[in-house]
């Protein structure tokens, strides 16, 4: 699969799949991790490695890759290229996203920082 730029229009649109009833605080956190990365990573490229469907879950990993061009978890800019991997985990109903389950690789991400 391609590597792409993650925009503002495709976090919209994953909040948007989110479960009603969920939405207000997974939609929430997605939007604030987003923004976060953003403002820190302003080119940051997820690139899906695997992703796997059973039942009512989907499981992916991704690598994540970007320079760190603004401040990020009182870490300066560095010019650096960063790279790291995510689990991530989502139950699905009624088509949409209900619950999830996200397990970045923060360490090997700080350890790129210092």
């Amino acid at each position: 699969m391609a590597e792409e730029q993650v925009t503002d229009a495709q976090v919209d649109e994953l909040v948007d799949l989110m479960r009603e009833a969920a939405s207000a605080y997974i939609g929430g956190e997605i939007r604030h991790y987003f923004d976060l990365m953003k403002h820190a990573f302003p080119d940051l490229q997820a690139h899906i490695e695997d992703i796997f469907a059973a039942q009512d879950k989907v499981a992916v990993r991704l690598r994540l890759r970007g320079t760190h061009s603004g401040e990020f978890l009182g870490f300066g800019p560095t010019g650096r290229t960063v790279e790291y991997v995510s689990h991530e985990f989502y139950r699905i109903a009624g088509g949409l996203i209900a619950e999830e389950w996200i397990c970045s690789d923060t360490a090997t991400l700080l350890r790129q920082l210092s």
